[in-house]
């Protein structure tokens, strides 16, 4: 059962993705995320980890740790953020997630 919710939640997760990377024609990176994209990159690895063993706190507190090199306008941003949310809404955060999700549905990507 929480194999087939993690394979659901993945399945999801790469479908807004996916959504999002059309969307957002170019993928230009700011310079902060150029500077920073190895450590956003291990973030993202981290965070896919530790919500696959159910550990959202600390995929949280990871993808947390670099949101300040990101920008919603962009497809690396955008999926930090987008984990983000959803981190939020595994761990029962919801409200932290909306204005996330309401941030990225009105970026220019």
């Amino acid at each position: 059962e929480d194999k087939r919710r993690s394979e659901e939640r993945d399945r999801k997760t790469k479908e807004k993705l996916e959504k999002f990377k059309a969307s957002s024609g170019e993928n230009i990176l700011s310079a902060t995320e150029r500077e920073h994209e190895e450590e956003i990159n291990a973030a993202l690895r981290e965070a896919n980890l530790a919500m696959k063993r159910g550990i959202y706190n600390r995929a949280t507190t990871t993808l947390e740790s670099v949101t300040e090199y990101c920008s919603s306008n962009s497809a690396i941003g955008g999926r930090v953020f987008l984990e983000l949310a959803m981190c939020y809404e595994a761990s029962g955060e919801g409200d932290r997630a909306v204005p996330i999700y309401t941030r990225l549905s009105r970026s220019k990507s």
